[in-house]
């Protein structure tokens, strides 16, 4: 009977412990991108594309700290498959 007791104490522990290390992994709330920002990046990045002399088109997407797209924007001469 003493080991059904230790077991269903240490299954209590564990069940108890879980929103604690749940909670600890969640990214706190921040403050996420603009659409304006978005903007500017975007512009910026191609920026730096017209500085390579990229010969093909490119993709440029923004995404907020949650990983959510902002903006995508697709330049001219971009392969269809450059972008999903």
């Amino acid at each position: 009977m003493k080991l059904g007791t230790i077991t269903s104490f240490v299954v209590a522990i564990v069940v108890l412990s879980l929103p604690a290390a749940v909670y600890a992994q969640r990214m706190p709330y921040v403050v996420g991108i603009t659409l304006e920002q978005a903007r500017k990046a975007a512009a910026a990045a191609q920026t730096e594309q017209k500085k390579m002399n990229m010969p093909t088109g490119v993709a440029i997407a923004v995404l907020d700290s949650g990983c959510n797209l902002v903006l995508l924007e697709k330049l001219d001469n971009t392969n269809l498959a450059g972008y999903r």
